[in-house]
């Protein structure tokens, strides 16, 4: 089977194939979900969201260049059982011109084992964290030689510190004495589209000298917004109180939720102004005093300005200007530039902003007064983002927007080979075959359309978000045809960020509550109270993505509770699940999951039982732990019912698609033990060691073991025999700029201690950057294996060559040629396998 180029690339793999699946049963789906970025400052804060729960592991290269890997292990993976040719995946690059992120893939199959690798149109510093959401790894990433993204904000230095500190420095210069670190809300006072926040936006309270006023740039959806906060607070209840404060002046105010990276941010902004301020640095900004009356008036100009009188604007900002000197001064001058630039008295304009440069050359807002100078100077396109957005004199637009992100794929496959079987018997007889049997074989010839759509509509609080994501495959077979069309999601959702609540309809994929893979239903979420979530969730499993129409016959309904025990450290989820199917019932979940993140501790554990049958269903635990000298360890203990145990499982061997068919031969007691019959036990461990040996050398080990119970006999299915125990023994060493920056080289070593064989396999993938835009792509793998009694043995290859080319950013062609190879021999004769594969695609991203 054809390698499966990374074309469809927000596209679940609706090709792919599909274990037994059921609400609750493991889907090796699509991965990928979509990766987003913040802005702030000089430092990116890039989430990248997965469909299903990951471990993040180790990264490498550790602190920068143009390449990151990530060793992210999918914990719902049946890590064993998947294809090492399954494709890997690519998802739309975020807008962010700081961090410049050219490609997002994700491997299963990659030498080193499951790998996100990032790629970057320049060189950067990153840091790589796991999140308290088990869907999303966090990478914060800045400029190389920058301070963008340092941990402590009251150690920031430079550049970094000054566009760190300008976050609050350009809201306020009223600094509060402390800020809660682990506060949990947060006022939103203010929104604009775009990556600057409009500085006529900002309208000065007294609540900015007991908490932060700070602009939070943040992308949702696809759409960036740029917010005007105050925070921190301990809970809803104290953001209330102040919120009732803030209203006269900000109306459309309202209380977030915010996640611990815009806590983290909040806490090191306000430690970088104050330092700024404390310490009258070459980047210092003078402490003016606060005066009422001046204060007043210059809000009564911004409202002036707002409403698009500027020869009023203009009067108030003077009568500020003519006030003795205060912290309404600057914003005074630089609303005085913007108001006889929109009255288009340039030359006064540009006036007023030389005077601004002159009076305050280290105010927050002197960047961007100096852009607009520019503009006037040069007569270049005013910049995005600010000042402009809704004071032109026709009223304040309106902050509802909508907006359209996605990608568009094609690709080509092509997998043809030939076999050549020697010295194999005769038919009916003992003697040899002299004459050699050739056959050719066309395994694969088709044409993939990928879709990935995203429509939102809303305002920064609530926003309508419809998404579909399909694949078309057009078999060109000439030869029994088989066209297929997928869905993998269909939704809409609707959320309120405020409540942090959301309703989801349609077809979606969950991976918590008991639900572990995709429906079409629904599913409702809202946060009650500060540490507890209550979730609902009912609809109808989907077998396939291929399975176009909704199956009704089997409903699902459940319940779920998301609890902060130690918030920050440690969260819960209790879950109870009810499924059946026509008059059976098919399966009845109680559960428990845990996520603990602390430092360089991770760890994420569930415990899945089912009621009906009294059957545990899974036990899983994982964890991460990572050292000083950059190493880590990853421990994951595994037990499970292989496949889940659903009374579906009573059709297997069976002449029948529906276990109620079997009504008329089976009691339902019987029926339910035919699913027990069916269904296996699976238990595995492993382990996992990553240690840079230099600065662009990584070495990872690892060791799994697992085991598989056989099935018995019954209902006329004969028993299935146990895998008995298996280990695998790999080793990878990573390269990193080993020849020029961003080439890439990983060799590995596998070893398979199976039950009636063994098996070492030697691995080779490289990736070399010809040019910035284009990249060359090796692969090779080398198998041999043979039988523990000695009777077969065979020695199989297969090598590739991709390359990847993206002219500009959002679009993407690739192409690769490949070929395998493969000469066993057994009791019945010696054979051989030669082919080749190709694949030729594009994909466009907006």
């Amino acid at each position: 089977m054809a390698s499966r180029l990374a074309v469809a690339s927000t596209l679940a793999l609706g090709s792919a194939g599909i274990l037994q699946t059921a609400d609750a049963q493991i889907v090796q789906d699509r991965f990928l979900s979509r990766v987003q970025a913040s802005d702030q400052g000089s430092c990116s804060v890039v989430t990248v969201e997965f469909n299903v729960p990951v471990q993040y592991q180790s990264h490498f290269p550790e602190t920068g260049g143009r390449d990151l890997r990530i060793a992210v292990q999918p914990l719902n993976y049946l890590r064993l059982r998947g294809s090492r040719e399954t494709a890997s995946e690519s998802v739309r690059p975020p807008g962010s011109k700081i961090a410049g992120i050219q490609q997002v893939t994700y491997d299963v199959g990659d030498t080193a084992g499951p790998t996100l690798t990032l790629q970057f149109d320049h060189d950067v510093n990153w840091t790589v964290e796991a999140d308290n959401d088990v869907s999303r790894i966090i990478i914060h990433v800045a400029n190389a030689g920058s301070a963008g993204c340092l941990e402590d904000g009251s150690a920031a230095t430079g550049t970094g510190s000054a566009a760190l500190a300008d976050a609050v420095l350009s809201v306020t210069q009223t600094l509060p004495d402390a800020v809660d670190p682990n506060g949990n809300y947060s006022i939103n006072l203010a929104s604009t589209r775009g990556d600057k926040l409009d500085p006529s936006a900002v309208k000065p309270v007294d609540d900015f000298r007991n908490h932060v006023g700070y602009a939070y740039v943040a992308e949702e959806n696809g759409a960036t917004w740029s917010r005007l906060r105050l925070g921190t607070f301990a809970t809803r209840t104290d953001a209330e109180a102040v919120l009732a404060q803030v209203l006269p002046s900000y109306p459309d105010a309202w209380i977030v939720r915010i996640d611990r990276k815009e806590r983290d941010f909040v806490y090191r902004a306000w430690a970088a102004a104050k330092g700024i301020s404390v310490d009258g640095g070459a980047g210092a900004v003078p402490t003016a005093p606060i005066d009422p009356v001046a204060e007043t008036a210059l809000e009564e100009a911004r409202a002036k300005f707002a409403a698009g009188d500027f020869p009023e604007t203009v009067r108030l900002a003077g009568i500020v200007l003519g006030m003795p000197e205060s912290a309404a001064s600057p914003a005074a001058q630089e609303l005085l530039g913007l108001a006889r630039e929109k009255a288009g008295q340039l030359a006064h304009a540009k006036a007023e902003y030389e005077t601004f440069l002159q009076r305050y050359p280290n105010d927050p807002a002197a960047e961007r007064v100096r852009q607009r100078l520019s503009v006037l100077v040069t007569g270049e396109e005013a910049p995005s983002g600010f000042a402009d957005t809704g004071e032109d004199g026709e009223g304040r637009k309106s902050n509802i927007r909508a907006g359209a992100t996605g990608s568009l794929s094609v690709l080509y496959q092509r997998d043809e080979s030939g076999y050549r079987y020697q010295d194999t018997p005769t038919v009916g007889g003992s003697e040899v075959n002299p004459d050699p049997v050739e056959t050719n074989q066309v395994n694969l010839n088709e044409m993939l359309y990928g879709v990935d759509l995203n429509l939102s509509l809303g305002t920064d609080r609530n926003e309508a978000l419809f998404r579909f994501s399909g694949l078309y495959r057009d078999d060109l077979n000439t030869v029994d045809p088989r066209d297929e069309t997928s869905i993998s999601s269909l939704y809409l959702d609707i959320s309120d960020r405020q409540w942090n609540s959301s309703l989801r309809l349609g077809r979606q994929t969950r991976n918590t509550g008991g639900v572990f893979g995709r429906f079409d239903g629904a599913y409702a979420g809202a946060q009650v109270t500060d540490r507890l979530k209550i979730n609902g969730v009912a609809g109808f499993p989907v077998q396939s993505s291929r399975d176009i129409k909704v199956n009704s016959d089997r409903v699902f309904a459940g319940a779920s509770i998301d609890y902060a025990v130690v918030p920050d450290a440690l969260d819960a989820t209790a879950y109870y699940l009810n499924q059946t199917y026509g008059d059976l019932q098919d399966r009845e979940a109680a559960g428990l999951e845990f996520r603990y993140f602390k430092g360089d501790r991770t760890a994420y554990g569930i415990v899945d039982y089912d009621v009906s049958y009294a059957q545990m269903n899974l036990v899983l635990l994982n964890a991460t732990q990572k050292f000083k000298d950059e190493s880590s360890v990853t421990v994951a203990l595994d037990y499970r019912r292989s496949p889940f145990l659903t009374t579906q499982n009573a059709i297997f061997g069976q002449l029948v698609s529906d276990p109620n068919d079997l009504l008329g031969t089976y009691t339902e007691d019987e029926i339910y033990q035919l699913a027990e019959d069916r269904t296996a036990y699976s238990r595995s461990a492993f382990v996992s060691y990553a240690r840079p040996l230099s600065k662009h050398v990584q070495l990872n080990l690892d060791v799994v073991a697992s085991n598989v119970s056989g099935t018995k006999a019954s209902g006329g299915v004969e028993a299935q025999q146990a895998t008995g125990t298996e280990v695998y023994y790999s080793a990878q060493l990573v390269g990193s700029d080993l020849f020029k920056p961003g080439a890439i080289a990983i060799f590995g070593l596998r070893y398979a201690e199976l039950d009636t064989a063994t098996q070492m396999s030697y691995q080779f993938n490289g990736r070399y950057p010809l040019t910035k835009n284009l990249r060359l792509s090796p692969r090779l793998r080398i198998d041999d294996r043979q039988s523990a009694d000695g009777t077969s043995s065979r020695t199989s290859g297969r090598g590739s060559l991709a390359a990847t080319w993206t002219p500009i950013r959002m679009l993407q062609f690739e192409a690769e040629l490949g070929g395998v190879f493969s000469d066993g021999q057994n009791t019945f004769g010696t054979n051989q396998e030669r082919g080749y594969f190709l694949s030729l695609g594009i994909r466009k991203d907006f």
